[in-house]
């Protein structure tokens, strides 16, 4: 994503495109620099294989927000991975009154992102391509209805209000 343009909705995303972070914008927030180690190791490995024309080919696949179901026990909250810590932050929230924009509206399955991996590797028309994967829309509304509907506890953490509206 260009996170510069906000959600960009003129904008068709496809594996031609590049977060355009730079170094400077990735030292500023934590979640910027996630996201630039990520663009800078792939754009690195990209000009590698120009470069030196290994004897491999590379497949790249470039999820959104990954999500799915945990693989292990999170002893707290506080242990939940940087890519859903935001989820976290709701329930974590002491009861903002207001719900967040929403500034990363697609996600993609955990499951379906493993799948595309495999993929990858199976077939010969993936060889050298970047594959930009989604799995659909999620705002930031839909998550705190899904927390307060599945998660009763943890409703006195999030926005005050467990109805609709936007966010």
């Amino acid at each position: 994503m260009n996170i510069s343009k906000g959600l960009w909705p003129n904008h068709t995303y496809d594996e031609k495109d590049w977060n355009p972070i730079t170094l400077e914008q990735a030292l500023q927030n934590p979640w910027f620099g996630y996201s630039a180690r990520k663009t800078f190791a792939k754009k690195a490995a990209w000009r590698f294989i120009d470069n030196k024309s290994p004897g491999f080919i590379l497949s790249t696949i470039n999820p959104p927000l990954g999500s799915g179901p945990a693989v292990q026990e999170l002893a707290s909250l506080d242990a939940l991975n940087t890519s859903i810590q935001f989820i976290g932050s709701f329930i974590l929230g002491a009861g903002e009154k207001e719900i967040a924009p929403t500034t990363n509206p697609i996600f993609a399955d955990v499951r379906e992102v493993a799948l595309a991996h495999v993929m990858a590797m199976e077939k010969k028309g993936a060889a050298n391509q970047r594959f930009f994967i989604t799995g659909g829309y999620c705002s930031n509304r839909q998550i705190i209805d899904i927390i307060c509907r599945n998660f009763p506890q943890y409703k006195s953490g999030l926005p005050s209000k467990c109805t609709k509206g936007e966010g």
